[in-house]
């Protein structure tokens, strides 16, 4: 394993070669610190270097390309995140070296975790509570992977176009929150009445509400928001319940609902009815924070406006975002309007050509994804 020193001086040879134009090193216009434990590095210029002062922006193009030529160079044993560097306060006595950007990274590759059948996922026991594994061999500290925390992470999003593996991803979350979660408190609303989530559902005995042949598009919106509303009161009494001490976390079981390819039954409603969704929808989202209530939903596309499946105040306030895609430039624009996509290094395996892309972990930090991969469903 590379030591800080040996990251620091690769990291500025590269930042010295790709910097064209810009004052360098050698001039003394900048130093760059790695710290590989703690999974970042600080790019920090030396006064007077006025014009890299300048540029010293989450969102300046040098910053950027700063980001796209250590996310190339260091590929795979680092991978460096998408998401703009912040402007911090270094630890020093010295005017000219008192702030930097740091750069958040990761170390290794993504590696896929592979089980011969779903039933095989399981959730991780972790102090009160449990983690949720998505991803093997990857994370801020060595040795750890990617988990996501169904009490501190309650929103969750995956998007993917028909053929990405999304259903398949969301059927893993599902195995997990049958697992960890009450069952009778989870609902499964499926704008597409696909055959796999239909047939997981009647097996597990989950709640599952699809449009029947019988019903309009109107109508079966109507039951729509009716769940979102029971949802969200759900989590206003568990708040309630918190707040004045007649209930603790550890008491409340888990509560999980998924509303799967919204567009499929919004695009054909009434306006006011569609707005409805959209309100019902963003308010789950800002209220549902402690009350272990996780709220998941999927599409092959999120889009926003009246005409779209969901508003920018609710895209803002999911904690963790999926994105499964062969193209994250395209695909990536609206759910990650915050983070430069083209600097993500995704490896490929020979498991499987889906459910590939990245996840936006708590925190912000964006990273390479390979979702789990089940040899069989049963």
């Amino acid at each position: 394993m590379m030591t800080n020193d040996e990251m620091s001086h690769i990291a500025t040879q590269v930042l010295n070669h790709q910097l064209t134009g810009s004052p360098n090193s050698l001039d003394n216009a900048f130093r760059v610190y790695a710290h590989i434990e703690e999974g970042y590095l600080d790019f920090v210029p030396m006064l007077p270097a006025v014009d890299i002062l300048g540029d010293l922006t989450s969102e300046s193009e040098l910053a950027k390309k700063a980001r796209n030529a250590l996310a190339s160079a260091f590929f795979p044993y680092f991978s460096f995140f998408p998401t703009p560097p912040y402007l911090v306060a270094e630890n020093t006595d010295s005017f000219s070296t008192a702030r930097g950007l740091r750069f958040f990274f990761s170390v290794g590759q993504a590696e896929r975790m592979v089980f011969d059948h779903l039933s095989d996922y399981e959730p991780i026991r972790y102090k009160d509570g449990y983690l949720l594994p998505m991803q093997s061999g990857f994370g801020h500290k060595i040795g750890s992977g990617i988990v996501i925390s169904p009490t501190e992470s309650a929103n969750l999003l995956i998007a993917g176009r028909s053929g990405s593996g999304k259903t398949i991803t969301l059927l893993g979350l599902l195995e997990l929150a049958s697992k960890y979660g009450e069952k009778s408190l989870m609902t499964v609303i499926d704008g597409k009445n696909d055959s796999n989530l239909r047939k997981y559902c009647q097996r597990k005995s989950i709640n599952y509400i699809a449009q029947n042949g019988e019903e309009t598009a109107t109508i079966f919106l109507s039951r729509v928001n009716e769940t979102l509303k029971k949802y969200e009161d759900l989590i206003l009494r568990r708040a309630k319940r918190l707040a004045h001490g007649e209930v603790t976390l550890d008491e409340l079981p888990y509560a999980t609902l998924v509303v799967d390819e919204s567009l499929a039954f919004l695009e054909t409603a009434p306006r006011g009815d569609r707005e409805k969704f959209l309100s019902l929808q963003s308010r789950l989202v800002l209220l549902n924070r402690a009350e272990k209530c996780q709220y998941i939903v999927s599409s092959q596309n999120f889009t926003g406006g009246t005409n779209g499946n969901i508003s920018t105040v609710a895209r803002d306030n999911f904690q963790n975002v999926i994105l499964l895609t062969q193209d994250l430039k395209r695909d990536g624009r609206f759910i990650y309007h915050n983070s430069d996509l083209s600097s993500v290094m995704i490896p490929r395996d020979s498991i499987s050509n889906k459910g590939v892309g990245v996840i936006q972990t708590n925190g912000g930090f964006v990273t390479p994804f390979l979702a789990p991969y089940f040899r069989s469903l049963d």
